[in-house]
């Protein structure tokens, strides 16, 4: 039972088994990527094998079970790897006196000992003692395990994060706020530890921008936002698609959508009036944009189609978007209802159209823009993990420790050294000693 017991515990603390679960997680993590990217190319060959993927969690690699295994499993080595560390450092450091000084003892011990403290050891003599011991940086024997438990904090955040963590996308206008409830986001993935812990903020869109290039090619968009917590701002500033913008577990970025929002005002009868803010939707491709939506008016039956042009060049025949800036807003719209056309033509911020009673106007048109939003509490334990791992490191390289015995061995007074590191350089400091010991400069 102890030789099993044994075993297994020199399996679950190999090198290999660690590098196997690192390459296992390193696979999955490039299929997690490849697959979530949204850029696989759209052909009927890999549209017919989309639900196969699904089914074994390719199209969602990072919250599968068996991502989340090799994540656990890996911390498991990672924490036995670092048990094993600690029993090995609590061991003292075994050190032979090998070589010959040619002194003599006590005259020797004496002069070792001012020789140490001269070059910066700690130095230990027993009282009546035959032995001389020196050690400098001991405490860098605890390097390889400050690295490990880093390791331990950082796969143990990841894991928490891929548990926990949340992310959405959502529109919002410019003057209007996005609440933080699930039916809001257009898309949101959640860890399954998750649990719908909903409403922790609230964004405000103040203003948006966009800058293009002389082929009218988005390259890049900018928003001056508010963000509330508890129903108090907590953060206003810009967010741009390359400066996110983080409040406390929250980390928002600005995505690469945008569209306008037209405000309108139908008049019915009575002199009633319904607003009615559209979401116009973009359903076309870069520099070639067309945003379109369709609707119901309130309160009738009558069906819109419509699309808008932030710049309209006033050719009913060939309509085109001169620039993506509101300038000359217009709303093509084909008006349905009892299985005839109302009205088809053009609504513009300057006029009104009326059909079968009402009255629709357009008075305002603002931009939207799209946002993701991270929320992932766990985060700062990767980030103190990582930093751990870097102090280890440095621990390593920078702060290695010696030991330096000098003792009377069969009436001889012999010396040897010991270090984790560098041992050639080790043995030279021992040589100095000895040639210091024997006055040979």
């Amino acid at each position: 039972m102890n030789s099993f017991g044994s075993r297994l515990w020199r399996f679950v603390t190999s090198t290999r088994l660690a590098l196997f679960l690192i390459v296992l997680l390193t696979a999955g993590s490039l299929l997690g990527v490849i697959f979530e990217s949204n850029k696989l190319p759209v052909i009927p060959q890999l549209i017919a094998v989309f639900p196969l993927l699904e089914n074994i969690g390719l199209l969602n690699v990072f919250t599968t079970w068996w991502y989340m295994a090799i994540v656990v499993l890996l911390l498991l080595n990672t924490a036995a790897c670092t048990v094993a560390q600690v029993t090995r450092i609590r061991k003292p450091a075994a050190v032979n006196p090998d070589y010959d000084t040619g002194v003599s003892w006590p005259d020797g011990a004496r002069k070792a000992k001012e020789i140490l403290k001269r070059k910066r050891y700690r130095v230990e003599m027993p009282d009546n003692g035959n032995r001389i011991t020196g050690e400098k940086h001991m405490f860098g024997r605890w390097a390889s395990v400050i690295m490990h438990l880093g390791l331990v904090i950082v796969v143990l955040g990841a894991f928490l994060s891929l548990a926990t963590k949340m992310s959405g996308e959502f529109p919002v206008y410019v003057g209007g706020t996005f609440r933080d409830v699930h039916k809001g986001y257009i898309k949101i993935d959640e860890g399954s530890l998750f649990f719908e812990r909903h409403g922790a903020f609230e964004l405000e869109l103040k203003r948006f921008s966009l800058a293009t290039d002389k082929n009218r090619r988005v390259k890049s968009m900018e928003s001056y936002v508010t963000i509330y917590t508890n129903g108090k701002p907590v953060k206003t500033g810009t967010i741009t698609m390359s400066r996110p913008m983080a409040v406390g577990s929250l980390t928002f970025y600005q995505y690469s959508l945008f569209g306008y929002t037209p405000s309108l005002l139908l008049t019915g009868p009575g002199n009633q009036k319904t607003p009615l803010l559209l979401l116009m939707e973009n359903r076309g491709f870069a520099p070639n944009f067309r945003f379109t939506s369709n609707f119901i008016l309130p309160g009738t039956d009558f069906k819109v189609s419509a699309e808008f042009f932030p710049d309209y060049n006033e050719n009913p025949r060939s309509p085109k978007t001169r620039s993506w800036d509101i300038k000359t807003p217009a709303l093509k719209m084909n008006v349905s209802g009892n299985g005839r056309t109302l009205f088809a033509g053009y609504l513009t911020g300057n006029e009104s159209v009326s059909f079968e009673g009402y009255n629709l106007s357009m008075p305002r048109v603002v931009y939207w823009a799209a946002f993701k939003v991270v929320n992932d509490s766990s985060l700062i334990m990767v980030y103190t993990g990582f930093w751990t791992v870097v102090a280890g490191l440095g621990l390593l390289y920078l702060y290695v420790p010696k030991k330096v015995i000098i003792a009377e061995v069969d009436g001889k007074v012999k010396a040897g050294g010991w270090t984790q590191r560098y041992r050639i350089s080790m043995w030279e400091e021992v040589r100095e000693i000895i040639a210091e010991l024997e006055n040979k400069h």
